[in-house]
């Protein structure tokens, strides 16, 4: 049975897209949802957008996890647009104003609690989603 969708796409060093690491062909697929999003959506006049994304630095390089944060709070000061992220990188909390954040738990009773516009919000976050330290590790480079 064929392929319904088949993409074929070359970057300028002659490597096809889907030859590429999953962080480069993840970011593709983002890039394009954006696109066709932002088509949809001056084809239909200007409905509101909600970006949900869960994890976007999963295979990314550090750099790359900058640029996407960079790229989504630009994307987020669009007319009529909202974008949410979940992480479980402090680091990538920590690229964002605090007013920006928001913590979600449940207490002992079960209920949600949101934890938001508060400057310990960053060391809650550190404290539920930190580094782990390994004691095995004798160099890091």
């Amino acid at each position: 049975m064929g392929r319904l969708f088949k993409l074929s796409l070359t970057r300028d060093d002659q490597i096809p897209i889907n030859k590429r690491g999953s962080g480069v062909r993840r970011l593709v697929l983002l890039n394009f949802f954006r696109a066709e999003v932002e088509r949809k959506q001056a084809a239909a006049g200007a409905s509101g957008v909600i970006y949900a994304i869960e994890e976007p630095e999963t295979a990314q390089h550090p750099n790359n996890q900058k640029m996407l944060i960079e790229a989504l709070l630009e994307l987020s000061q669009t007319e009529n647009c909202q974008v949410m992220i979940i992480t479980h990188v402090p680091g990538l909390a920590g690229l964002l104003d605090v007013k920006n954040l928001r913590f979600i738990e449940k207490d002992a009773a079960g209920n949600r609690r949101i934890t938001h516009h508060d400057d310990a919000v960053y060391q809650r976050i550190a404290d539920q989603l930190g580094v782990i330290p390994d004691q095995r590790v004798k160099v890091f480079v």
